[in-house]
């Protein structure tokens, strides 16, 4: 079976590298696509990832190339909280507005329906992961949603990992989500 597992930043690096090498270990395959900053290409745990039979790594911007990798890239922008809180937020939070979820959409379905089409050929069965994703992750919950639910149209499966234990269920709380 093949995994599409997507990697985000050094915690997600040290969550998920056990569970790939216990899945390509089990005679699975699967693609890992890095969506945090190019540093991560050349992490060695990455490397490591990347020497095993049936694991294919790439970072998002070399899937996408480097104009829709800018776009998907300015748009991740206006959603995360990483702008929003600096001293431009309010004008970050404004272009968000004038650049509607509407808008946006097309953009989160093409870069999905790319990185799908990459992963799984039509009809083949396997499962989308992420580490646990919430609405101040460096990735917007909008394009997170858009994959999950083209990946489920597709017949393939979703799962979002554990990111450990009561830390994780603290924030849930504390955040109401």
């Amino acid at each position: 079976m093949k995994a599409l597992f997507f990697l985000r930043h050094y915690n997600d690096i040290d969550h998920i590298t056990p569970v790939i090498t216990a899945w390509v270990e089990a005679g699975h395959t699967c693609d890992v696509v890095l969506i945090g900053a190019g540093k991560f290409r050349h992490d060695f745990r990455v490397s490591y990832l990347a020497s095993l039979e049936g694991v294919r790594v790439a970072h998002i911007r070399e899937l996408l190339g480097g104009w829709l990798y800018g776009t998907w890239r300015l748009q991740m922008l206006l959603l995360t909280g990483n702008l929003r809180r600096s001293f431009i937020g309010p004008l970050v939070s404004r272009l968000a507005e004038i650049h509607s979820a509407e808008r946006r959409k097309p953009l989160w379905q093409k870069v999905t329906r790319i990185l799908l089409a990459r992963s799984f050929k039509d009809g083949e069965q396997g499962v989308l992961a992420f580490d646990w994703i919430e609405r101040n992750s460096v990735i917007a919950t909008e394009w997170v949603e858009t994959i999950v639910s083209m990946a489920r149209d597709r017949g393939v499966g979703t799962v979002s990992l554990p990111h450990g234990d009561s830390p994780h269920a603290n924030q849930l709380i504390r955040r109401g989500e």
